[in-house]
């Protein structure tokens, strides 16, 4: 009885050190870009873009801009493979600015696969330009940040 109850129990231990930890899941606070070697600050401080991804595997965006009225805001499902990831947007807010709908990634249905990688607390997303590498600069949110609905009183989708 007692062997049983110590497999039993190892087993499930070891199959939850086994589960593979996605370094992608978290929040992410657009910070700047880099192009043709030079990193850029936000260029629009007062922009506030947000990218959450869970262990579920949803991945939410919302933005709005600070001393403005109204947002953008999707969910996709997402997927990771061999650094590309890969969207497919599930559901956009029905009370999103009337402009949001201009943004193809605000748009229903749409599938992207964007390559990436992440340096340190950085999430950088790698675009072509013309050419030439443009990348997307994502900070980390820090845990000590406010959390969404303390930062932004804008409605967002109630998570199930």
């Amino acid at each position: 009885m007692i062997l049983i109850l110590f497999l039993l129990f190892a087993g499930g231990s070891m199959e939850a050190r086994s589960l593979p930890h996605d370094p992608i899941v978290g929040s992410w606070i657009y910070d700047g870009f880099s192009f043709e070697g030079h990193r850029y600050p936000n260029p629009n401080p007062d922009l506030v873009l947000k990218f959450q991804f869970t262990p579920d595997q949803k991945a939410r965006l919302n933005w709005h801009r600070l001393n403005e009225s109204g947002f953008c805001e999707r969910e996709a499902e997402y997927r990771v493979q061999d650094q590309i990831l890969h969207q497919v947007v599930t559901w956009v807010n029905p009370e999103n600015n009337s402009d949001c709908g201009r943004d193809p990634d605000m748009q229903l249905g749409r599938e992207t696969q964007t390559r990436f990688a992440i340096e340190g607390c950085e999430l950088h997303f790698y675009f072509d330009l013309n050419g030439r590498e443009f990348i997307y600069i994502l900070k980390r949110e820090s845990s000590n940040q406010a959390l969404p609905s303390e930062a932004d009183p804008r409605p967002l989708r109630p998570s199930p």
